[in-house]
């Protein structure tokens, strides 16, 4: 437990570069040279970070021992066409990737350093490009959990690292290449086509801020026909029906219903107090359905889905409080808190087996 809070520590101290600019003087001609605060801030934090996942031993996170077994088989099966297409087992994106990693090398620790190095990168670097406060954003991926499902949900957080680009290309008119991440993500985890398509969506109405709340009250309302839906989807890809017998369903836990809360408050939030920006309008509309996964009870697992929505809160609160004219350094102290809470209590409850951590 202790090496989590050493790199917390770490990321929230090496984090503050962000806010001021580091100069670096070249000894033999004492030229200076400017880097940004942020880009020195997003080197520290994805080396550290890529460094203790990717060190990990196979005893932290509960499906790594399942993900090393399936590289064992993977890594020696030959791959054709019906092999890559059978979606029963894993993604074709996946099972080409074990071949690579098995190409490369053979041991435990080549697969857990490999997909650790894409997973890191793939989520630093989009909130570094993307948010409006990398710092907060950062924090807030360790607060709300990311970081330590990261190291359980392998091919999940790939597809959300690949997903979460689909919007920003889709804002800069940049469709194909939208279209492109989708399908790459869909061939890591098929459950990436249910945000891709919310995605679009909330682009195609991002103009419309006062949908908002009919949105929201019209995907309460048809909560009951939701699992149907999930049941519509499960009867094309057969293997996510694993999610109705993981756990058990019938009631929304404590921490689930304060996210809903939080949600909903940003969204009143914006909703109220924003009116022309259109990424406020996206972010508000596409937390929606992580309400919806957090009330659909009678799916016992249907939350995963709602780590593709979550994830949006790591972009619109760093977005409201730098657009704050007041209090934005207590809005900030704030954020850092609550991440410093939330990370705490999940570190106490040992999410997904990732306590205590070894080293490979």
């Amino acid at each position: 437990m202790l090496i989590y809070f050493l790199l917390f520590g770490f990321v929230m101290f090496t984090g503050m570069f962000q806010y001021s600019d580091v100069t670096v003087v070249n000894i033999k001609t004492t030229k200076k040279h400017y880097i940004t605060g942020s880009t020195v801030a997003f080197a520290l934090i994805l080396v550290s970070v890529t460094f203790i996942e990717a060190m990990r031993g196979i005893t932290v996170g509960e499906d790594l021992t399942g993900y090393l077994s399936w590289f064992e088989y993977y890594r020696a099966k030959p791959l054709n066409i019906q092999t890559l297409l059978d979606f029963s087992a894993f993604e074709p994106g996946f099972m080409l990737l074990y071949k690579v990693i098995g190409i490369i090398s053979t041991t435990d620790h080549a697969f857990i350093a490999i997909t650790s190095i894409i997973i890191v990168f793939l989520n630093m670097f989009f909130l570094y490009k993307n948010s409006k406060d990398f710092y907060l954003s950062v924090l807030l991926f360790f607060g709300f959990n990311h970081f330590f499902t990261s190291m359980v949900s392998l091919r999940q957080y790939i597809a959300i690292g690949l997903t979460m680009w689909i919007l920003p290309s889709l804002n800069k008119k940049k469709i194909k290449k939208a279209i492109v991440l989708a399908i790459i993500a869909f061939f890591f985890h098929m459950t990436s086509i249910i945000a891709t398509v919310c995605i679009f969506a909330a682009y195609m109405v991002r103009t419309k801020k006062k949908i908002i709340p009919w949105v929201l009250a019209i995907s309460i309302i048809a909560l009951p026909f939701a699992g149907k839906l999930f049941t519509f989807f499960t009867a094309f890809f057969p293997k996510y029906q694993l999610y109705y017998s993981l756990g058990a369903g019938g009631r929304i836990g404590k921490l689930r219903l304060i996210y809903i809360l939080l949600e909903i408050a940003l969204i009143i939030y914006v909703y109220i107090t924003k009116d022309k920006d259109e990424e406020y309008t996206e972010y508000s509309l596409l937390l929606i359905p992580a309400i919806a996964c957090g009330l659909l009870t009678s799916i016992p697992h249907i939350f995963r889905i709602g780590y593709y929505f979550d994830y949006f809160i790591l972009l619109l609160i760093p977005k409201i409080v730098e657009d704050l004219k007041l209090n934005k350094a207590f809005m900030r102290f704030a954020v850092v808190a609550v991440s410093i809470v939330f990370f705490v209590y999940y570190l106490s409850v040992n999410p997904g087996n990732v306590v205590p951590y070894v080293f490979y």
